[in-house]
């Protein structure tokens, strides 16, 4: 069945997450000016077309302001037109699945990982099988396919046959750390492992200073859902994705969650997951006193003020972070390595929150032949060299291209952590996320036991991972949908 290998594409939840994050967070209104572009080799002379593209309305307005001067460089280009529409983030996949429900989507759209692959599974999407083994007229030279990172590609491509879109977008998360506090505190080396971490919040602690503003107030407010995927994946996935990956892609999908659950593999009272929640309640004892009620704004205003020495978020509030006058030196670091003097379960590697396609170019397979192939040519356009190097200028996004280096201020973000590869907590849908943070939210308050707290993750995912197989016919007989 296609069904195992579309929910491959589910699994960057958590860049779901970073991309929706960075919809979501306000930054300063700074002038952007996205640059001249050459334009596509001449063509034999054809009618423009008017194609529909939407995406998500980004909270930084000169962010938007940057993309429509997009569209008008890939109008100049091109010849085509773009009827571009800014849908709001809390409105964005409402209005994507009631357009394509009455059979009126947009020609092109830019959408998540996970969004991308059920559409594709429901049968919206054209399939880039074939265009991404073309040139890209607008980078010319070799296969379009081979113009895009490697790691970005694959987890858009199905199975040899099925390519649900191109990669545009990606990001990562990081820690940022006042160096100026580090060093009032005596801290003179970034920490890179979890004793070293832990050490260095203790001396922030004992120099009085709040080491970390720790936003948990809401779903949107991200930093328990980023580091909790973290850190149990440092302590449970090595051993767990042998024994659940059953098309051996080395991530876990969606059905082979749900044989895992069935299986008895994936239980939220192991000791390794139980370790990790136990990390994260030591680990909050050096939040600020409010994180229950803190927003994701509240911490970085806090961080930017200098009240605290770190916070989390992503490359795509550099601008308000550089663009804010501070009194201090910053840097970045990621989530500590776990080792073995922690934890036996350690894996001794970090785990990325990031680094997974953020956006996707996606095509309605409705739209007329002559607008899929201009809405072809505009994911072309947007994917290539000189557009990448220009958003990661812009509006600090990571380049999906192989042929664009990160600036100065992005090399923090370099992606040196494995990838995340089970999705625990932000690859199968909304109610999976809610249940977690609320349960955290009380089992970091003392309100509810550990065990509380496991047993309600497990019941909330067999509940919903039941659904998913009646819905998708997973079973034994079918080896949860992986056998043809």
């Amino acid at each position: 069945m296609k069904l195992n290998k579309v929910l491959a594409l589910m699994l960057a939840l958590s860049l779901v997450i970073l991309m929706s994050a960075c919809a979501a967070k306000p930054t300063p209104a700074a002038e952007t000016t996205a640059a001249p572009t050459t334009a596509a080799p001449t063509e034999a002379a054809k009618e423009p077309v008017t194609i529909k593209y939407v995406q998500q309305l980004q909270a930084d307005e000169s962010a938007n302001e940057f993309y429509k001067q997009l569209m008008a460089q890939y109008e100049e280009a091109s010849g085509n037109k773009v009827d571009f529409e800014l849908i709001p983030e809390d409105q964005y996949r409402t209005w994507l699945t009631t357009q394509f429900a009455a059979g009126s989507g947009p020609d092109v759209y830019y959408a998540i990982l996970y969004d991308a692959a059920a559409d594709f599974g429901k049968g919206y999407l054209y399939n880039f099988n074939d265009a991404v083994k073309q040139e890209n007229k607008y980078e010319p030279g070799m296969p379009w396919r081979d113009t895009i990172s490697d790691v970005l590609m694959d987890r858009c491509v199905l199975s040899d046959t099925e390519v649900i879109g191109v990669p545009t977008t990606t990001s990562a998360v990081r820690i940022f750390y006042n160096v100026d506090l580090f060093r009032k505190a005596g801290i003179e080396k970034t920490p890179a492992t979890w004793t070293e971490f832990m050490d260095s919040l203790a001396k922030l602690k004992a120099a009085g200073v709040t080491p970390i503003a720790f936003p948990n107030a809401t779903i949107a407010d991200l930093n328990y859902l980023w580091f909790g995927n973290s850190v149990v994946s440092q302590l449970a996935t090595k051993e767990l994705l042998p024994k659940i990956d059953l098309n051996k892609n080395n991530f876990a999908e969606q059905n082979e969650l749900a044989y895992a659950v069935d299986e008895g593999l994936l239980d939220f009272s192991s000791p390794a997951i139980q370790e990790a929640f136990k990390l994260m309640k030591d680990f909050s004892a050096n939040w600020n006193n409010d994180f229950n009620a803190m927003t994701q704004q509240d911490a970085l205003e806090a961080f930017l003020r200098g009240d605290v020495a770190m916070t989390m978020t992503g490359s795509w509030q550099l601008r308000l972070i550089d663009g804010t006058e501070k009194s201090f030196e910053y840097g970045v670091m990621p989530v500590p390595t776990i080792m073995k003097d922690t934890s036996a379960f350690a894996q001794e590697q970090s785990v990325v929150l990031g680094g997974q396609p953020d956006g996707i170019m996606c095509v309605n397979k409705a739209s007329s032949p002559e607008k899929i192939e201009a809405a072809i040519d505009f994911a072309m356009y947007m994917s290539s060299a000189d557009i990448q190097a220009q958003k990661t200028e812009n509006v600090y996004v990571l380049p999906t291209s192989q042929t664009v280096s990160l600036p100065e201020t992005l090399k923090g973000f370099m992606i040196t952590e494995d990838m995340l590869r089970i999705a625990y907590f932000t690859g199968i849908n909304e109610e999976i996320r809610n249940v977690y943070h609320r349960g955290g939210q009380q089992y970091l308050a003392g309100d509810i036991s550990l065990d509380e707290y496991s047993k309600t993750l497990n019941e909330a995912y067999k509940t919903v991972l039941d659904a998913l197989k009646t819905e998708n016919g997973w079973t034994k007989d079918n080896l949860y949908g992986t056998k043809k």
